[in-house]
C-alpha cells in the first residue's frame, strides 16, 4: 500500500528532500521494489548518490533521482481513491505488476508500449509512450482522452512491464480507438 503515498523527484511538481535513516522505495534491477533505509550520501557531479540499506549486510549505492520517497501525509481518503486496481490506462496498478515493475537507466521504449508511470502527487498508474526521442527520455500519458497532458521522463522514471500482446491491446483500445 505504501505505493500509494510515494513520490519519485523527477515526476513530482514540489521538492522532494531526503534524510538520512529514512525508510524508501528502491527499485530492484530485476523488477519491483524493496524497502531500504538511507544512510549517507556522496555527490557525483552535481547527483547525490545514497548508501541504501537492505537488510542484513547488503548496502546499495543508488542516485537520489531513482529514491521512492514515501509520504506520511497521504490520508486515509487519498488511499481509498486508489484501492481499486484495474489494468485500464490512467489507473493504478494491479500488485503482479509493481511485483514485476523495472525501473532502470537501460529500459528501451517505443512509442505505444504500455508502462507504469510515477503519478505528480504520489503512487503509480498505467500509462503509455507517445513518443521516443532517441536521448534517453519518452513522451509519456496516462490519460486515454487526447487532451490529456503528456509529460517528458527519462527512461529510468518509467516503469517497464512484460505484457502480453493481448494484454496490450485490451490496455490501447481506447486510445488507438479515439481516431476512428
Amino acid at each position: 500500500n505504501d505505493f500509494h503515498g510515494v513520490v519519485f523527484q523527477y515526476a513530482c511538481d514540489f521538492k522532494v528532500v531526503f534524510d538520512a535513516g529514512e525508510l524508501v522505495l528502491v527499485p530492484r534491477s530485476k523488477g519491483g521494489f524493496c524497502y531500504g533505509v538511507l544512510e549517507k550520501f556522496k555527490m557525483s557531479g552535481t547527483k547525490r548518490i545514497w548508501n541504501v540499506a537492505l537488510g542484513g549486510a547488503a548496502v546499495k549505492p543508488v542516485p537520489e533521482l531513482w529514491l521512492g520517497k514515501i509520504l506520511s501525509s497521504a490520508t486515509t481518503s487519498d488511499r481509498d481513491a486508489f484501492s481499486e486496481p484495474q489494468r485500464s490506462i490512467g489507473r493504478s496498478p494491479v500488485f503482479e505488476d509493481v511485483k514485476s515493475v523495472v525501473f532502470a537507466a537501460s529500459n528501451d521504449f517505443k512509442a505505444m508500449d504500455v508502462v507504469l508511470l510515477p503519478r505528480p502527487r504520489g503512487g503509480l498508474v498505467y500509462g503509455y509512450v507517445e513518443d521516443v526521442d532517441g536521448n534517453g527520455h519518452c513522451l509519456v500519458r496516462s490519460h486515454v482522452r487526447e487532451d490529456g497532458r503528456a509529460r517528458r521522463l527519462p527512461n529510468y522514471g518509467i516503469g517497464k512491464l512484460t505484457l502480453t500482446q493481448g494484454v496490450i491491446q485490451t490496455f490501447l483500445g481506447p486510445v488507438l480507438s479515439r481516431g476512428e
